[in-house]
């Protein structure tokens, strides 16, 4: 959800690239890539230009998926890392890099601060609905989009709505809404367009619609193809309904992109292909590197792997576990109940199924089975 918390700056900074005052300012350095201040390498740059070049950073992310290129971002905004009372920019981008960490808690304590300072800020708000709902605390999710009306923003207010309506007890409502939306899509920024097609897309699957996923899949990688989060979406769709060699076709094997890695070694499993081996020992060297480096952001997808390969379901269990406390999307919850029912957990299915029907949670992706 990295794109979501950084889309109305994303959709500014399309509009309006960067240009430094000094033509002499090194905005990156290569190999590195962090941005310093000509005349030395211990002074820090300026916290409005320290925020504006962690947003390029960012987006370089986005476009690339490459990791690094957060640890870039931090390291620009080394300084100010640790300083509660840091300027307005630097509070924001701050907020989104510890998102993009799971550091949740610390996200939403500097949006608030940001927010006490500006109460009218839009992408505050945004980040702040992006942050609540990615735990799984719609209420308050719901309440942030709210803010997002009356500040210039329409068409993202009603998307943070339905977004999160769509997740706790309004899908159909939901859908209806981004079918009106649809009519509006072609006069926003493209970061806010590829948002409203995951959205739409993410919603006709947990309804079970395979034949509008089918089409607005089409339709959104046509729009975006090189757009990492569609793509993975699309394969984890190929996935689900047995089509592994689509993935394959889809995906290129020498793929630098972890998301887009670890679904092509799923692919090359499903097909019974040689060389998911050598994928796979990748794969799991790069889980183990994340675990000593004491990496959190990749539970979710680690569970995932070990269940989809055939790998202990306690240690899926496990991990899926110590996902579901940090956060609680759909893939989450659907993680959780696969590796609970493979690891003959009744207790945990319980537990999640009884979250699940607290927040009208529905998703056709979610096991058919239920204990008892």
């Amino acid at each position: 959800m990295l794109g979501v918390a950084s889309i109305l700056n994303a959709a500014v900074v399309a509009a309006a690239p960067y240009r430094p005052q000094d033509d002499a300012m090194i905005l990156a350095s290569l190999p590195a890539s962090v941005p310093r201040v000509p005349g030395g390498t211990d002074r820090a740059l300026p916290p409005a230009t320290a925020a504006e070049v962690a947003r390029i950073l960012i987006e370089r992310f986005r476009a690339s998926g490459d990791p690094r290129e957060l640890g870039h971002a931090q390291a620009v905004l080394g300084p100010w890392w640790r300083i509660e009372d840091a300027p307005d920019d630097i509070l924001l981008i701050r907020a989104t890099l510890q998102q993009s960490q799971h550091a949740f808690d610390a996200a939403l304590a500097d949006l608030d601060r940001l927010l006490r300072r500006r109460p009218d800020h839009a992408q505050a708000w945004l980040t702040r609905a992006t942050v609540l709902r990615v735990r799984g605390e719609f209420e308050p999710a719901a309440d942030a989009c709210a803010k997002l009306e009356g500040l210039g923003t329409p068409f993202v207010a009603e998307l943070c709505s339905a977004s999160v309506q769509a997740l706790s007890g309004g899908l159909s409502a939901a859908r209806v809404r981004m079918d009106r939306l649809a009519q509006q899509r072609v006069r926003q920024p493209q970061a806010i367009d590829a948002w409203f097609a995951a959205e739409q897309l993410e919603m006709s699957v947990r309804a079970g619609d395979v034949e509008s996923a089918i089409a607005q899949a089409a339709d959104a990688l046509s729009r975006h193809p090189n757009d990492l989060g569609l793509q993975a979406a699309q394969a984890d769709r190929l996935l689900d309904r047995g089509d592994p060699q689509a993935v394959i076709e889809m995906i290129p094997a020498e793929t630098p992109v972890d998301a887009l890695r670890l679904r092509l070694a799923l692919a090359f499993h499903q097909a019974g292909d040689a060389r998911f081996a050598q994928l796979d020992a990748l794969i799991m060297d790069g889980f183990a590197a994340a675990h000593r480096r004491g990496d959190v952001p990749h539970l979710r997808e680690e569970a995932r792997y070990r269940l989809d390969t055939g790998r202990d379901p306690q240690a899926a269990l496990a991990l899926a576990q110590r996902n579901w406390e940090i956060q609680r999307e759909p893939w989450d919850l659907r993680i959780l109940l696969e590796a609970a029912i493979a690891a003959a957990r009744a207790d945990v299915e319980t537990a999640a199924w009884q979250w699940a029907d607290r927040n009208g949670v529905v998703d056709a992706r979610l096991p058919a089975r239920r204990p008892g």
